[in-house]
């Protein structure tokens, strides 16, 4: 545990070291684990007296780490989360052990609170009211706009994040700046009723900002959370949002990060389109997004954007991103979604989300179609236009046939697979190992019928466990914990198919690669804990096989290398999955930071 600071704090008395020491040791342990643990659930282990010492100690420990690791956190972000103790985030960042956290943290340090609260009531002709929102790139404020000492009207104001008012120029900050310019000036370029309005676009007292229509309202993940839409609603949102969505193609601007909270609704549940903080002018070659970066919300963006296709990434990305916004209203929830980036990212780029009506039996079947084609993984297999969307929709609407039609038969093979993967593997392997059997039974005239019947009830057996296993991976509480007990069971069920298929005739043979491809099969969930569970139960289902065949037995050196493998293999997996959570966890504390 790192020491206190005894000129600043008082001076810890050894009934309050007994009381935060094993909490900073298990605050360790998970950094040493492999993890990112969160100080604010371990500030919940004590009592209210204890707290902000137990904070200046974890506040130390996780700077420290992830420095380490390579992941240090700024302080603007523990300052968004502890706002009311700066003092004690104050000491921290000074400590020799945190210094050289950056030129906007150094900064910081010598200004005092968060900034944007720092800043005064008025900039020149707007006076700032309250806070609405923190993105990556600004704080945008409820403000009125003043004509002299008249007031105009009440807007929303958006200001750039604070580098540069502190006087830092870094190559980020840069980015950052030029990334809000274009995000004004595409809006600016767009006068659309079903678009927020851009009335006034400059720099004041060193920020940059710009002033836009005020929507008095919620926006539409609010609205879907509070209560859910009607179909009728949901029709009325969609299609003006894709004609303006059409409307901003054909003046040359792509969004790219269309999702519920982008989308506002006044009070009489017109929709706007706002936040065009990604969007990007097709006809503007700028460099402010790069092949390799991956911008937009995982949820909801495209596979070429999860992908870091940036040069692919044009208006077929708004026309998938409006599918994702009419999922989201048919069905309560986004296309895809899971705890970690890495996570949601693989999903976009390689499954395909749940039908809206297997989670919504009310949603009409052309809708669902319409939907789900602007879905598609391709670009060229989506709506060519969000215009497409729109007379698809008026056609829906009117009650006459949409354009999108039904999947074929290869297409629905095809989303299966993408939506199941592992029951679409199982069922593969598991009804051509059936063909070979029944194959096997009647090219070669066995006479052991009986046998033939315990090798076909074992796989049919198999066959629906799998499909029972991969209903229950279908609830994200229980997914980990289904996936591992399908792998264990895999072991069992491939056990059992050695033990019948093999005799001292016939040893084992190729068979035994199922248990190594069980193994690696664990490392499929990125779970450490699940490959080190799956390796151990191959391990013990392979010793289970020579206990029930003792012909096998001999050599013992033989399957000493066999279990040594799995070990090896085990291990390799761990490793792999380790390193590629470490990485995920570097990014997804780099979003946590750009967004706060």
């Amino acid at each position: 545990m790192s020491n206190y600071d005894a000129s600043i704090h008082e001076e810890l008395s050894y009934a309050l070291l007994c009381r935060i020491s094993p909490i900073c040791d298990a605050f360790e342990a998970v950094f040493q684990g492999g993890d990112f643990p969160s100080v604010e659930d371990y500030l919940e282990k004590v009592d209210e007296l204890d707290r902000k010492v137990l904070l200046f100690e974890l506040l130390k420990l996780d700077q420290e780490y992830r420095h380490a690791l390579g992941s240090p956190v700024p302080i603007s972000n523990y300052l968004s989360r502890f706002p009311s103790e700066w003092d004690y985030i104050r000491d921290v960042f000074q400590q020799p052990e945190t210094l050289g956290m950056g030129a906007l943290s150094a900064a910081l340090l010598h200004r005092g609170p968060p900034i944007e609260n720092a800043l005064p009531k008025r900039l020149r002709n707007y006076e700032l009211v309250e806070i609405l929102g923190r993105g990556g790139m600004g704080v945008v404020y409820r403000a009125v706009q003043y004509l002299g000492e008249t007031p105009v009207r009440e807007v929303a104001l958006k200001l750039v994040r604070f580098e540069k008012w502190l006087g830092i120029e870094d190559q980020e900050s840069d980015r950052l700046i030029s990334r809000f310019r274009e995000e004004s000036r595409c809006a600016a370029q767009l006068e659309h009723s079903n678009i927020v309005r851009v009335y006034d676009v400059g720099e004041m007292d060193g920020l940059d900002y710009f002033s836009m229509q005020l929507v008095i309202g919620m926006n539409l993940l609010q609205r879907v959370e509070s209560h859910s839409l009607t179909i009728s609603d949901t029709v009325k949102i969609m299609l003006p949002l894709a004609q303006a969505v059409a409307f901003a193609h054909a003046n040359g601007v792509v969004h790219r990060d269309l999702k519920p909270s982008n989308i506002l609704l006044d009070q009489k549940g017109n929709p706007y389109i706002a936040d065009f903080g990604l969007a990007k002018s097709v006809n503007n070659n700028s460099n402010l997004t790069e092949t390799g970066q991956i911008l937009g919300t995982p949820g909801y963006m495209s596979p070429e954007q999860a992908a870091g296709d940036m040069q692919r990434v044009g208006p077929s990305a708004d026309v998938y991103g409006l599918g994702g916004l009419l999922y989201f209203c048919l069905t309560g929830q986004p296309p895809f979604s899971a705890p970690t980036m890495m996570d949601a990212l693989f999903q976009v780029l390689e499954r395909e989300p749940k039908l809206p009506r297997s989670l919504n039996s009310s949603v009409p079947y052309p809708l669902e179609l319409i939907c789900m084609r602007c879905l598609e993984k391709r670009p060229e297999d989506r709506y060519a236009s969000p215009q497409e969307i729109v007379e698809d929709l008026d056609r829906f609407i009117q009650g006459i046939p949409v354009l999108a039609k039904s999947p074929t038969l290869i297409e629905r093979i095809r989303r299966f697979g993408r939506r199941s993967p592992a029951l679409s593997v199982h069922l593969v392997t598991i009804c051509l190992m059936l063909i070979l059997s029944q194959f096997q039974f009647v090219i070669f005239q066995s006479s052991d019928t009986l046998h033939h019947v315990k090798v076909s009830l074992l796989l049919l057996g198999w066959m629906a466990t799998s499909g029972l296993l991969n209903h229950f991976m279908g609830v994200k509480s229980i997914e980990a914990i289904s996936a591992t007990i399908w792998l264990c069971i895999d072991a069992i069920f491939l056990t059992l198919l050695i033990s019948l298929l093999s005799d001292p005739l016939h040893p084992p043979g190729p068979l035994l690669v199922g248990y190594p491809m069980i193994v690696v099969g664990g490392g499929m969930f990125f779970r450490e804990r699940m490959v080190l569970l799956v390796t151990s139960f191959s391990i013990l289902s392979y010793v289970g096989l020579l206990l029930l065949e003792p012909y096998l037995i001999q050599p013992l050196f033989k399957h000493a290398c066999f279990v040594l493998i799995l070990t090896c293999i085990g291990g390799c997996v761990t490793y792999t999955v380790r390193r590629v959570r470490f990485l995920n966890d570097y990014f997804d504390s780099r979003r946590t930071t750009e967004g706060s």
